[in-house]
């Protein structure tokens, strides 16, 4: 479930820009993005780590800080 929900968080983000090639881009390589986040579920503490840095960015995002948007998706 996890891979599933972070890749929809991703594709919400993208739709979120309002870049209607954005969400094209990032399409085309979801399945990439499955595979890897498969492979990195094993390593202890990295779905906690990746929830935290969700969290960070869609905080930015919700109180429409693209500065701090930037920042987090950099981190």
């Amino acid at each position: 479930r996890y891979v599933a929900d972070d890749v929809l968080f991703h594709r919400l983000l993208a739709q979120a820009t309002n870049n209607p090639i954005y969400p094209i881009l990032l399409d085309s390589i979801a399945e990439i993005m499955r595979e890897v986040r498969r492979s990195g579920v094993s390593v202890p503490g990295s779905i906690e780590n990746r929830l935290a840095h969700h969290r960070t960015i869609f905080a930015a995002v919700k109180n429409g800080d693209r500065e701090g948007t930037r920042q987090a998706m950099a981190a």
